[in-house]
């Protein structure tokens, strides 16, 4: 079933408005939890600061969320006999999250989880994995590169130095994710 453009638009315009209501404080970027605090405050400050970041990439993910899901609820609706406008408002109503409703804490639950679960250290580590193999690969490219631009490839020093400067680079990357792939699968 295809659910019409203006309904399809709705639920676009609703998921962005009650994305930021399923996370918490924690989970928002500084606009978000001002954005909170009044609607009125919230239209004053992004339109001052409209260069900057207004929305979190959580808050994003969460809405993009929502509206697959939205989505999927109003068509069941639809198909159980009520019109396209009657399910939107039911939808809007079970899905909102300025209300106590299951849905809305079932998501706030997962994100805490998600939040309290993660080890900051070994993020760090990872960050460190893929800076310390990204340097090592450049600096081991380098080094070959000029070896061979010396050697071998006298006419072409600066292809051979950048070349091989390149792979070393996707080697190092390659390390990090390969150390990363390794760390994960621990867990």
């Amino acid at each position: 079933m295809e659910l019409s453009k203006e309904t399809m638009e709705n639920i676009q315009k609703f998921a962005k408005e009650n994305a930021s209501g399923y996370l918490s404080d924690a989970e928002l970027s500084v606009f978000e939890r001002l954005a909170k605090k009044g609607d009125r405050a919230k239209s004053k400050i992004i339109k001052n600061v409209s260069r900057l970041k207004v929305t979190s990439d959580q808050s994003k993910e969460a809405a993009d969320d929502l509206s697959v899901y939205m989505e999927d609820y109003i068509e069941d609706l639809v198909s159980e006999g009520h019109t396209e406008e009657e399910a939107f408002e039911l939808a809007k109503k079970t899905l909102s999250s300025k209300e106590g409703n299951d849905f809305h804490e079932d998501i706030q639950e997962k994100y805490k989880q998600y939040y309290l679960n993660r080890d900051l250290g070994e993020q760090e580590a990872i960050g460190l994995y893929y800076g310390g193999f990204l340097f090592l690969g450049l600096v081991l490219g380098a080094a070959v590169g000029a070896v061979l631009g010396i050697a071998v490839f006298t006419g072409n020093f600066w292809s051979a130095m950048g070349t091989c400067i390149g792979i070393g680079a996707a080697i190092g990357l390659a390390l990090g994710m390969i150390k990363h792939a390794s760390i994960a699968t621990k867990k």
